[in-house]
Parts: structure tokens; C-alpha cells; sequence
């Protein structure tokens, strides 16, 4: 499994990196010279810095000092148990950490900041167990409970732990926030190595951002603070950051330089943790360039070091990495076990992101190894799975839209109270002068229908505003923003309506589906950048609306792939269709930046109900269906369509027959198939 994102990278360096980091900012006000406590405060800052690259030893040493810490002040016992914590978590003992941050919280009493230093130190561990939810909210409290006049250092803190954990949980804009100004917070007290952590961070967030630019320049000016402070352990974990922009953009040579420095600095000063996330990263390296013995090589070494950090995900990294490698080299028994494995634990933990992109690179490899059963297996694995975490995703976007609707219904109420309220004021103080000044009542009494009026004309304008902007959501929710096509959220709620109500049809008709999937879209990204990718999904958009009618649905179903749904059709039509759509996208290259990219499409389609016995299929299970066309077109050879023509059996059971394997299916007889060649599939193997 390749570990090039922002996300990967928080996993394997910052998760075991942070605890650390923090701890050196909490000392960073303690650490001060003058009175009796001094000592004890000194050594504890020398074993903050020594827990970076050496947790164990530094655990020995805070147990040195645990007895004289315990009896000093308030502040210096805050400290020791902060360090301890965190060196803790950093160590891999997230229980222990717990028990320390649950020791520093009774420690606090009424003291607030000491209360919401033991609630970061409970986040950190947290989020080094994983548990991303409940690390959020308890950081998000801590720096709830700050306000300007606290002390910077725990405004740092705080900011640095929400903004890192939120970026675990791929909610990008509000990490960049707190990141940011975290940044600045650092910058403003010249704590430059803080500066140097924190701008590592931003790189590997603007990384994930594909901000590849402001990535490159970012890192390279955390390279620099520690090249001038003589820091090769932050430096060994900085050239991390740097080897993934260069993988993310195709650079090559530039990324192994990279991991290469990375790894002799990690080793040269004993930084287990960096070592290790640079032994994978080399795995990963040596697997894309088809060097498999090296990748299992590098992969062993890490693994010894992710188990002493107890660091499953590194651990299910590694177990990826050597069974693809198994895999591709031919070793197909010994690979599986260990992918099945990693994919275990992935689901144990929660990250289905992670369990999704080893589906989709297992199925990859055993489709390259001609283990065509097996691929489709995964491939529907790793379907099932996308659509139920775009489930979980819709039920989270309608959650949000439902909160947002009810805030903005809260405050449309109150702006109308306050408008009543003052209404009644003003009526009142119209009676209380018109008692007193009898032949002001008229003007009075314009003047409160002149505000009736505006009120009034204010109230429509409002709402016809919430009108036209409740209008502009409905269509925003469910276009896709890059080609303006429908999305996949719009098409299910309409073949919802269609199984719900299903309309007739005339005579001699049928609807159809049709699957589309960009050949080698991955290489024209790789090779050309994402804005190429961007500018042939525009393109292919366009010329599917100029080849279609406008009664046809065009949907962008996800990545590369579009659907387009035709509600009546022939079914002599069906081929030619296919055939157009084909031309249609291939014909012409698209250009780009004074380019020429040509594309080609593979096609999977079938009429619904089908024929000849008339099946009426749920649109999941003609979606299904469709799919295993679409997976025969791109195994024979791509730039072609394969469509279900007709069963050939009769029965529900024939149909489960077909939609369990369908090639197998095709070549039993069971089911007829209708296949539409197009021109050379380009970029060519």
C-alpha cells in the first residue's frame, strides 16, 4: 500500500512525533531559571528533547526523577506529568498515557489551565490509539477553555492538536485554520523548532490538498530551521514530508534521494519512529518501480520497530506491502494471508479509507497476475464497501444540512421576535405621547405605519432571499462541481422514484444504463498532473452532452467513471449508441496547455427490464450488473463496450447465475453479450 498522503503520514511519523512536540512546548514557559524548583524543571526539558528520537530512554530517566518531582511545586508536578504522558504515548503505551492524563486532571483542582493541559494530554493519547472522535472533542475543549489573555504556549498547544487531529479525519479546512495558526503563535514567540514542526504539518496538509508548490516551499523552509539548529532527527522526519510531495508528482528520482537522506539521518541519531516510516516509504518506493525483493526487504526492517511502538498502522502498512510484493512476484499463497490481515485490521480500527485502497490495489495486482476470479472478488469487495461509506457520508452531509436548516430557522425566528418586540415598544410610546400631545397623534401614527411598511417589505425580501438561496443549495447538492454533470447522490434519489413509481413503457422499448470508465486515467494524472486529469473530465462531459439527447441522464458516478441512464430506448438501438458514445469521446485528443492527450473509454450497459422474459431488476442490482460488464470490457482489452444483450435462461435463478460471474456466465451460455470495439485504448500498456 503506498503511503504518499497527508493522512498516511500523520499515521506513521506525526502520531508517534507529537507528543513529543507538545511536551516541548508546555516546558517552554516552565523552563525558566531563578528559584528553587529550577533543577528538576532543566532536566525535564533535556528528556522532553531526548523523547523525540528515544522515548524509551527517556522514560527511564522521568522514572529517575518521578519521587523528587512528586513533592515539588504545583507547576513543576504539572510538568513532569505532562512529559511523562506524552513521552507515554510517544513510547506506544496509550493506556498508560490515559492514566497519566486522569492524574494530571485531579492534580488541577480549580486550576483551569492544568484542567485543560490534562484534557490535551488525554487527546494526544487519544489519537495515538486511534480513537479520532473522542480526541477531537477532548482537544476541542481545552481550547474552548482558553481565551486571548492565556498563555501562548497552551493556545499553540491546543492548536496544533485539534489541527492534527482534525486532518486525520480529512476535514481539511478547519485543520488548516488551527495549523495556521499555530504557525503564527510560534513565529510571534521565536520558538523556531515549534515553527519547524508545525510547518511540516501545513506541508503535508497542502500535500493532501494537491497544493504541490506551497508543499514543496513550506517543507523546504522547515529543512532549513533544522538544518541551522544542527536537528537531524526533525530534519530525517522533514525529508518524509519531502519524499511524498516528489512521489505525489511523479519525481522519482528526487523522492528515493529523499527517503535515502531520510533514513541515514533517522539511523545516525537512533530516531526509531522517523527509521521506520522511512523503511516503509522505501517499500513503497521499490514496489511501484517493480523492484519486489527490495520492497519486502525494506518492509522487514520496519517491522520490528512498528511493533515496539505498538504502531498497527505501520504494522498493517508493512503487511500490505510484502503481499503485494508476494503477489507480483508470483508468491500468491504467501500474499494473501498477509493482505487479508492488514484489511483486518484496518476494519478493527475503523479506518475504511485505508481498508478501501488495499481492496482496490489487491484487486489490481491479482488482475495483473490473470487471477481474473479472485480480482472480480475484491473488486465487489471494495464496491460494497465505497457504497457504504458514501452512505455513511450522505447520512453525515444530511445531518449537517438539517442542522444548518434549523440554525437558520432559530435565527429568522428571533430577528421576527426582536422585530414584534419592538413594534410593541413603539406602540406604546405612540399611546403614552398621544395622551399628552393629543394633535401629534396622526404624525405618530404615520410615522408607525411608515415602519409597519418597511418592516414588512424587509420580511419578504428576506424570505424570497432564503427562497432563491434554499434554490441554489438544491441545485449545488446535486451537481458535481467540476463537470456541472449530476452526481451520484442526485441519481439515486431519481432510480428511488423510478423503483417507487415505475413509469410504462411503449411498446418495443426498454430503459438502459450505461457505465463509462476513462482508460489509464491514473497515467495521464501521473504524467501530466491533476489539472490535465481535471481538463479531460470537463472534455468527456462535454462530448457526452452533445452525443446524448436531452431527455438522457449524465451523471459523474465517482473519480473517472460517468453514468448515463436513457429512459426509452430500442433495443436495436443499444449497440449504436454504445458505438457513439465510443466515437464520441475518442475522436478528437483533448488539448491542454498546448498539448494533445488522446482518451478512450471502456463500457459496461444493459437494457432494464431484460429481455426476453421481461426481468425487472432494483437499480442496485442493474448497477451491479453493469459494473461486471464494464470490469470484461477493461480485462479484454479496454477501449471497447460490453453490453447484456439477453438471457438465455430462464428463472430467477438464471439471473443470480449471471450476476454472481458474469463471464462465466457468458461462456456457459447462460447469457448473450453484445461487444462494440473502438479504436486503439491510449496511453498503451
Amino acid at each position: 500500500m503506498t503511503r504518499l498522503g497527508a493522512a498516511n503520514t500523520f499515521l506513521l511519523v506525526v502520531r508517534r512525533a507529537l507528543p513529543a512536540i507538545f511536551a516541548g512546548i508546555v516546558l517552554l514557559a516552565f523552563a525558566m531559571p531563578a528559584k528553587a524548583e529550577a533543577p528538576t524543571l532543566d532536566a525535564l526539558t533535556r528528556i522532553e528533547i531526548l523523547a523525540n528520537d528515544h522515548p524509551d530512554r527517556a522514560l527511564q530517566q522521568l522514572r529517575a526523577l518521578e519521587r523528587e518531582a512528586r513533592k515539588a511545586p504545583l507547576t513543576t508536578r504539572a510538568a513532569f506529568l505532562s512529559v511523562l504522558g506524552y513521552t507515554q504515548a510517544l513510547a506506544g503505551d496509550a493506556d498508560a498515557a490515559q492514566r497519566t492524563s486522569s492524574e494530571l486532571e485531579a492534580l488541577a483542582g480549580g486550576n483551569r489551565e492544568i484542567a485543560a493541559e490534562a484534557m490535551l494530554v488525554r487527546a494526544n493519547a487519544l489519537f495515538v490509539r486511534g480513537s479520532l472522535d473522542t480526541a477531537a472533542a477532548s482537544a476541542k475543549s481545552a481550547l474552548e477553555s482558553f481565551d486571548a489573555h492565556s498563555p501562548a504556549r497552551l493556545r499553540y498547544w491546543a492548536r496544533h492538536v485539534l489541527g492534527s487531529i482534525l486532518f486525520e479525519q480529512a476535514r481539511y479546512d478547519q485543520a488548516l485554520t488551527h495549523l495556521q495558526e499555530a504557525a503564527r503563535l510560534a513565529d510571534d514567540n521565536g520558538w523556531a523548532r515549534r515553527r519547524g514542526m508545525v510547518l511540516n504539518s501545513l506541508a503535508t496538509l497542502y500535500l493532501n490538498l494537491r497544493q504541490y508548490d506551497n508543499a514543496l516551499r513550506t517543507v523546504g523552509e522547515a529543512c532549513d530551521i533544522a538544518r541551522r539548529n544542527n536537528d537531524s532527527a526533525a530534519l530525517a522526519n522533514y525529508k518524509l514530508t519531502e519524499a511524498n510531495i516528489h512521489s505525489a508528482t511523479d519525481t522519482r528520482p528526487a523522492q528515493h534521494a529523499a527517503l535515502t537522506e531520510s533514513l541515514a539521518l533517522a539511523h545516525s541519531v537512533g530516531a526509531r519512529a522517523v527509521e521506520s516510516a522511512a523503511l516503509i516509504n522505501l517499500s513503497d518506493y521499490y514496489l511501484s518501480t517493480g523492484n519486489y525483493a527490495a520492497a519486502i526487504e525494506h518492509a522487514e526492517q520496519a517491522t520490528p520497530i512498528a511493533r515496539d511502538f505498538q504502531d498497527w498502522s505501520g504494522e498493517a502498512t508493512i503487511q500490505t506491502n510484502i503481499g503485494l510484493a508476494r503477489i507480483l512476484s508470483g508468491n500468491t499463497d504467501l500474499g494473501k494471508p498477509l493482505i487479508e490481515l492488514a484489511l483486518a485490521t484496518y476494519k478493527r480500527h475503523g479506518a475504511r479509507n485505508d481498508e478501501v485502497a488495499v481492496l482496490r490495489e489487491y484487486g489490481d495486482a491479482l488482475r495483473k497476475t490473470g487471477q481474473s476470479a479472485a480480482a472480480l472478488d475484491t473488486l465487489l469487495r471494495e464496491r460494497a464497501l465505497s457504497e457504504e461509506l458514501l452512505q455513511s457520508e450522505k447520512q453525515r452531509v444530511v445531518l449537517e444540512l438539517q442542522a444548518r436548516y434549523e440554525a437558520d430557522k432559530r435565527e429568522r425566528e428571533i430577528t421576527l421576535l426582536n422585530r414584534e418586540n419592538a413594534l410593541k415598544d413603539a406602540q406604546i410610546e405612540n399611546h403614552r405621547l398621544a395622551r399628552r400631545v393629543w394633535w401629534l397623534l396622526l404624525v405618530v401614527s404615520a410615522l408607525a405605519a411608515l415602519i409597519v411598511g418597511l418592516l414588512y417589505r424587509r420580511v419578504r425580501s428576506t424570505n424570497r432571499q432564503l427562497e432563491e438561496r434554499n434554490e441554489e443549495l438544491a441545485i449545488q447538492s446535486s451537481r458535481d462541481p467540476l463537470t456541472g454533470l449530476y452526481n451520484r447522490r442526485y441519481f439515486q434519489q431519481r432510480m428511488a422514484q423510478f423503483d417507487a413509481n415505475p413509469a410504462p413503457l411503449a411498446a418495443n422499448t426498454v430503459r438502459a444504463t450505461y457505465l463509462i470508465d476513462i482508460d489509464h486515467f491514473k497515467r495521464i494524472n501521473d504524467r501530466r498532473g491533476h489539472p490535465a486529469g481535471d481538463a479531460v473530465l470537463i472534455a468527456v462531459a462535454e462530448r457526452l452532452r452533445e452525443a446524448l439527447r436531452e431527455a438522457d441522464m449524465i451523471v459523474r458516478w465517482g473519480g473517472e467513471e460517468f453514468l448515463i441512464f436513457v429512459p426509452r430506448i430500442r433495443p436495436e438501438q443499444m449497440s449504436e449508441l454504445a458505438q457513439r458514445i465510443i466515437n464520441a469521446i475518442s475522436e478528437n485528443p483533448v488539448a491542454y496547455n498546448g498539448d494533445l492527450i488522446p482518451v478512450t473509454a471502456s463500457i459496461g450497459y444493459a437494457p432494464f427490464p431484460l429481455p426476453p422474459a421481461g426481468i425487472r431488476l432494483p437499480w442496485e442490482r442493474e448497477i451491479n450488473l453493469i459494473d461486471m460488464a464494464l470490469y470484461l470490457a477493461k480485462a479484454h482489452g479496454r477501449s471497447r463496450a460490453y453490453g447484456v444483450a439477453r438471457l438465455l435462461t430462464d428463472g430467477d435463478g438464471g439471473i443470480e447465475r449471471v450476476e454472481t460471474d458474469l463471464e462465466q456466465a457468458w461462456t456457459s451460455g447462460l447469457v448473450e453479450l453484445a461487444i462494440i470495439e473502438g479504436p486503439p485504448p491510449s496511453p498503451v500498456d
